[in-house]
């Protein structure tokens, strides 16, 4: 962003530029003047409300998509300081292509937790008949603990009947524990994450390149991540697009949080799992139609391929998450 002085000494000197015995200013420097008046007259303030029908697929097994009927753009900027869509930040540096932030903001994996937990308080990934049935045939069944099958005539030393459990949980003294069918386990809540860290900024003629690479300030899943995008603007008459791609690489500690089976998890259709490190990739398409100064239309499709920690996750029934949203935007 010009600075006030810049401004000031462009405006300051326009006069004489102009009187001056001088050939009449280039194309060049009338562009960086009218640059500098809007630059100047600009508002810290940006919001933009897109009023339409999307949706977000979640993951999680036994869970419901997000629906999306409305998208709100909201951001300020100020000298040093920032708030944009969600993100806090600090201004290190900042210069024609290169922008260097710390940032600040909460971990968007627990919000696809907000729709986990069914009516019951907790989550049965198949129908309860289906469920009834599965424990009634003879196959095998899975040893968390040791990562092999139980056949069904060893699942019986520890039951007396087939019927009676729900699953096989294995104790800190390696004794195990029958759950009965009727007990509920509940999947243990997900708490909030600050995630926060640096972030680099690099745009040019052939595209926008940003990095972040943040840790949790918050102590809640303990891990870290880094994430870096490509996306290239392009703009013909009022059509703009703008595809973007990236990968985010997430730790051990933070996946295992959120995707983990803890052993108070368990179930006969749940078995424990601890999660490891993992790559996500995503390919973004955005495209928006300007109608007026402030009217609007846009369309967002995302899609996200999840990494194999999270895939394996007994809490996961999909190998994807996918964003479609189209709407009608007014920008203030």
């Amino acid at each position: 962003m010009i600075s006030k002085l810049k401004f000031i000494l462009i405006v300051g000197l326009l006069p004489f530029a102009l009187w001056a015995e001088e050939p009449e200013l280039s194309e060049a420097d009338k562009i960086a003047i009218q640059q500098a008046i809007e630059a100047y007259d600009e508002s810290p303030w940006e919001l933009a409300i897109a009023a339409g029908y999307g949706v977000r697929t979640t993951p999680l097994a036994d869970s419901e998509d997000t629906p999306l009927y409305l998208v709100v753009d909201f951001a300020w900027f100020g000298d040093w300081f920032f708030f944009d869509n969600g993100d806090l930040g600090v201004a290190v540096h900042e210069s024609e292509k290169l922008s260097v932030n710390i940032i600040a903001h909460i971990n968007n994996e627990r919000s696809i937790f907000e729709w986990f937990n069914n009516e019951s308080g907790g989550i049965s990934f198949l129908p309860e008949s289906l469920s009834s049935s599965l424990r009634s045939i003879g196959a095998n069944y899975f040893d968390s603990a040791t990562g092999l099958a139980l056949e069904s005539n060893e699942i019986n030393e520890f039951s007396s009947s087939e019927q009676d459990f729900s699953a096989l949980s294995i104790n800190d003294d390696d004794s195990i524990q029958v759950i009965p069918v009727d007990e509920p386990v509940t999947i243990t809540d997900r708490n909030i994450a600050v995630d926060g860290g640096l972030e680099l900024i690099y745009s040019d003629d052939w595209g926008d390149l940003q990095l972040q690479m943040l840790s949790d300030l918050s102590f809640t899943h303990k891990g870290f991540e880094v994430w870096a995008s490509y996306s290239y603007f392009w703009r013909h008459k009022n059509w703009r697009i703008t595809p973007s791609f990236g990968i985010n690489w997430k730790s051990s500690n933070l996946l295992d949080y959120y995707y983990g089976v803890r052993p108070e998890e368990i179930r006969h259709n749940r078995p424990a799992y601890q999660a490891s490190s993992g790559f996500n990739s995503f390919a973004r398409l955005s495209v928006s139609y300007q109608i007026d100064e402030n009217w609007g239309i846009v369309g967002v499709a995302e899609y996200e391929n999840l990494s194999r920690s999270i895939r394996r996750s007994p809490l996961v029934d999909r190998s994807s998450s996918e964003t479609l949203f189209i709407g009608v935007m007014y920008r203030f």
